[in-house]
């Protein structure tokens, strides 16, 4: 079984490498635990070969075609949507735990960051620096209360706080 509950390609860990955009993909298990994987729109293309012609387009998740010239911009922030909403439906889809399995599994899996599990039930330790900040989270689909959830602070740490037990989503 692939044991995901879910993906995320956070807008803001996009990365241009040469002339090549790189998508963080960040997986949530089932398990809480957490990894990152960065992945090429060629990689994308591959694993929806791969998986076959069911794949090219689930149910108002249509893959994203590739552009002639450069894609940025807009362009750029619209391709990352489509892709993420892509994956979402294909480790949805049935065929996740069978024949799909192992290109989804490798696809995840290759290559991965693990992120770090800290604890925030403790309330935040008062501090002198001037450049503490608060962030606003915004939870996924997906994630339920008492369930850990990675994110990226701005100066691209990654930190995993456990949602409260009492959360209501």
């Amino acid at each position: 079984m692939l044991a995901v509950s879910t993906v995320q390609l956070p807008p803001q860990w996009m990365e241009k490498r040469d002339s090549v955009t790189f998508f963080a993909v960040d997986v949530f298990s089932e398990t809480g635990t957490c990894w990152r994987v960065m992945r090429r729109y060629s990689d994308f293309l591959e694993l929806k070969d791969q998986l076959g012609h069911v794949s090219a387009s689930f149910p108002a998740a249509r893959f994203p075609k590739k552009h002639c010239l450069s894609c940025e911009g807009s362009r750029l922030e619209v391709r990352r949507g489509a892709l993420e909403l892509w994956l979402r439906r294909a480790i949805e889809h049935p065929r996740s735990s069978g024949e799909w399995l192992a290109p989804l599994r490798c696809f995840l899996e290759s290559g991965r960051k693990f992120m770090t599990i800290t604890d925030s039930s403790a309330p935040p330790a008062a501090s002198d620096h001037e450049d503490d900040m608060m962030l606003e989270i915004v939870v996924p689909p997906g994630v339920r209360a008492g369930q850990p959830l990675t994110v990226a602070v701005p100066d691209g740490t990654l930190t995993t706080v456990t949602l409260p037990k009492d959360l209501q989503l």
